[in-house]
């Protein structure tokens, strides 16, 4: 199957109706991550003709049939309705539930697709920035026994209650949660401003990604970080973002100059700062609006050991309108967004 990866087939849950001529609902268990994201590319608002297993017994399920009576199973056909897929994974929540018996029933996420039509001026998603095996040489030396994971944190009362639940690390400024705004005297014992520097990158005429690849090599960890924002700093974000000024097409339309071939250039060359975070499966962050004050030039994040769909929205929209003013996008793992 294009779909399944693993070789281990794929889960399709009916309603059990007397027609067979197509189904009302569908649900799809991948067994993989990316899995999932192919199907909701490529069937999101088709028709699909499915072939499934099928007993002349309907009162006895196919696992049972297997188990115990060794009942002969035929294949129908069937033929669903257009399919509006949702993209849901299970929450660290959802898996406690699980293994205590519970019924798990909760909120779903909304299909990514349904806001293909939305388009964020200088929202950019970058695949593949890093390599696997800087993404792994990442992980070793974020989450090893040197990693300065930051003391506990207050949080905002909007955001939550109490202290920052995550753990979290600080690079260049600490970034105070309670204030929503970076601690910029870095000499200030009061409020816990200290942390480490930024990794120290390749110096001025030097290759950075002969670097990292030095780095690689010697399973420096701290030398492929430093590579890796030296990376980002150089980059040219101009294409990127020139192709997402359009706020009403997903097509963008650019006006940079007499040359409609060339783009300004566009980089970060001067990133100070930078907070690690780590999340537990089903944990996320509240809604908020990022300080324009302390990170109004920009902000940019990678993704490590895994991808998630975050919703972006426009100041004052509805959590579940449908009037353009949200963006459901899925960042992949190694992807900067």
């Amino acid at each position: 199957d294009p779909f399944d990866s693993t070789g281990l087939g794929i889960e399709i849950y009916l309603q059990s109706k007397k027609s067979k001529r197509w189904l009302k609902s569908v649900h799809v268990g991948m067994r993989t991550h990316d899995d999932a994201v192919r199907v909701v590319k490529a069937l999101h608002g088709r028709f699909v003709e499915l072939t499934i297993p099928s007993l002349s017994d309907t009162s006895i399920s196919s696992s049972s049939c297997t188990e115990r009576c060794g009942q002969e199973m035929t294949t129908m056909r069937v033929r669903t309705g257009r399919l509006f897929l949702d993209f849901v994974a299970p929450t660290h929540r959802s898996w406690e539930k699980a293994k205590r018996g519970q019924e798990v029933v909760g909120p779903r996420s909304d299909c990514t697709s349904t806001t293909d039509d939305v388009t964020v001026p200088g929202l950019v998603v970058i695949p593949d920035f890093i390599s696997e095996d800087e993404e792994a040489t990442l992980l070793a030396v974020l989450t090893g026994p040197t990693a300065p994971w930051a003391p506990s944190q207050a949080s905002m009362g909007k955001i939550g209650s109490g202290n920052v639940r995550r753990r979290v690390q600080h690079y260049g400024y600490v970034f105070d949660y309670e204030t929503a705004d970076v601690l910029r005297d870095r000499n200030d014992v009061s409020r816990r401003a200290g942390c480490p520097p930024m990794p120290a990158g390749p110096r001025d005429g030097e290759d950075v990604e002969a670097c990292i690849d030095k780095a690689l090599r010697r399973w420096d960890g701290w030398g492929v970080f430093a590579g890796v924002i030296q990376r980002t700093r150089s980059h040219d974000f101009g294409p990127s973002i020139a192709a997402t000024t359009s706020s009403t097409t997903s097509t963008a339309e650019v006006d940079v100059g007499r040359d409609n071939n060339t783009h300004q250039p566009v980089a970060f060359a001067d990133i100070n700062q930078a907070t690690v975070n780590e999340y537990k499966p089903g944990q996320g962050i509240g809604s908020h609006v990022d300080t324009p004050s302390a990170l109004g030039d920009g902000l940019l994040s990678i993704s490590l050991n895994g991808g998630t769909v975050m919703e972006f929205r426009r100041h004052g929209a509805s959590h579940r309108g449908r009037d353009g003013g949200r963006k459901l996008v899925h960042l992949p793992a190694r992807s900067l967004c």
